[in-house]
């Protein structure tokens, strides 16, 4: 089992190597803020599109060929990961979805017991986690399932599927740079175009291992209102996790606090059983419309309360009209 000092040990690794720095000039070598077809005649776009498929296809090859291609990249040649513990099981390629269900982020959590939350809030340790994941093979090999629904579009030519590592990977030119930024999304975020907080909800396994702690701290104040599973798959749903987490990340760090988080997961819950036992069909668009409209009335309306002392039921209340 992994303890604080060996986390601690990941953060230093982080900081020495300059991960975070490396991963800014890396992407910004990969992928532009801005998709633009304007530059294709450019060298430099023949230069981006060869690193986009070299990446690519490395994924689409085998778990160590893309674990190498990052440890290249990053200047990560000779770091030693081991710090960073193996799953304990491994993971299908169903299981790594951008939405990871409840058994998938309890084995992530465990794994990862005794993590600090400063430790998780940053993207380039999930990215170590990765690639450690990637050589232990507790991901999946070849890892195209981090390629999002781009996997698909990934072809592997002159071998057998028990022979990836050795065939040619093909993928046409014009789905190479969306490829490319999911994959990176994946497995850390993408700090060189969204937000440095974005990867809560862009990469899957650090999205689950969140959504684990969080539920922990507010089962603790819910008074028996919902259960760890219940809050979980709640808090799964893609629109909701992306608006709490942006509202939380960028626009009140009060409400991550466990009453309010509580309140939210109560409130959330009440409207979805609204909407279904009215025949309602629960559809993710509304869901995350929903979300945005409940956080932004918790936010204003318990600006001038203690949270801890509030009821969970009652800031349930404070996020309808």
């Amino acid at each position: 089992m992994a303890t604080q000092s060996d986390f601690s040990r990941a953060e230093r690794l982080c900081i020495t190597s300059a991960v975070g720095v490396n991963i800014i000039r890396w992407q910004s070598e990969l992928v532009l803020s801005k998709k633009s077809t304007d530059l294709e005649a450019t060298e430099d776009y023949q230069l981006r599109l060869k690193k986009q498929r070299d990446l690519v296809s490395s994924a689409g090859r085998s778990a160590n060929d893309l674990a190498k291609h990052f440890r290249e990249a990053l200047n990560l040649v000779e770091a030693d990961l081991d710090v960073i513990p193996e799953l304990r099981n491994s993971l299908s390629a169903e299981e790594v979805d951008i939405s990871p269900q409840y058994e998938t982020a309890q084995n992530i959590f465990e794994s990862l017991s005794g993590l600090p939350r400063r430790i998780a809030s940053q993207g380039p340790f999930w990215l170590l986690c990765h690639i450690r994941w990637l050589e232990t093979r507790d991901l999946p090999d070849p890892p195209t399932c981090l390629l999002g629904s781009h996997a698909r579009k990934v072809r592997v030519v002159g071998s057998t599927y028990a022979d990836q590592g050795t065939g040619a990977i093909e993928i046409d030119d014009g789905d190479l740079d969306s490829a490319t930024r999911t994959l990176l999304r994946y497995t850390g975020g993408l700090p060189t175009i969204r937000d440095s907080g974005a990867f809560w909800y862009d990469c899957p396994l650090a999205g689950a291992w969140w959504r684990m702690k969080l539920v922990q701290a507010a089962v603790d104040v819910g008074n028996g209102a919902f259960t760890p599973r219940g809050a979980y798959e709640t808090l799964r749903e893609r629109g909701i996790w992306e608006e709490w987490t942006r509202w939380v990340c960028r626009r009140s760090s009060r409400l991550a606090a466990p009453a309010a988080l509580a309140g939210f997961v109560i409130a959330s819950i009440r409207a979805r059983d609204e909407t279904t036992q009215a025949g309602g069909e629960i559809k993710s668009p509304a869901r995350k419309d929903e979300a945005n409209k409940m956080m932004r009335n918790l936010a204003r309306r318990c600006k001038p309360m203690n949270l801890s002392a509030v009821n969970p039921e009652t800031l349930a209340d404070l996020c309808f009209d």
